[in-house]
């Protein structure tokens, strides 16, 4: 046998043991679980996540209004106030606060314009995750917020 007809295999196993190496190196540097995405503040991996969707009814339970010190001239106080939420019916069972779930501070001027008092019934839907390490929940309400 020539010397060329015995290095022709070698050659051709060593550029497919190449070409697999390569293959096998980048599927493993692909791995999905190193998308992170922002979530209340904390880091959480990605997707794909499944989620279930089910109603709820709330109550505000309470409004507790912190005094911030500032005053606009125009629009009063800006005075903080924390929306305390007590789980009528459904299965989910989210944040205590209003402000939790919109992760944002509320002024007098918002809780007058949408008429929140003690007592009001809220109702909505939430996405709670069932499959992955996504966001753990999505809340929406049937009724709009004007801000």
């Amino acid at each position: 046998m020539k010397f060329a007809e015995l290095s022709m295999p070698i050659i051709h196993n060593a550029i497919l043991s190449f070409f697999v190496l390569a293959l096998v190196i980048s599927v493993a540097s692909c791995n999905t679980s190193q998308n992170v995405s922002e979530s209340n503040g904390v880091r959480q991996k990605g997707g794909p996540c499944k989620y279930q969707i089910s109603p709820f009814k709330v109550e505000i339970a309470e409004i507790i209004i912190t005094p911030s010190g500032i005053k606009d001239s125009i629009r009063g106080d800006k005075d903080l106030h924390t929306i305390y939420l007590n789980y009528l019916e459904g299965a989910y069972q989210g944040p205590q606060t209003l402000n939790e779930i919109y992760q944002t501070d509320f002024d007098s001027a918002f809780v007058s314009r949408n008429k929140l008092v003690k007592g009001t019934v809220l109702t909505g839907k939430a996405k709670t995750i069932t499959q992955g390490t996504c966001k753990p929940y999505v809340v929406w309400f049937d009724r709009h917020f004007s801000k």
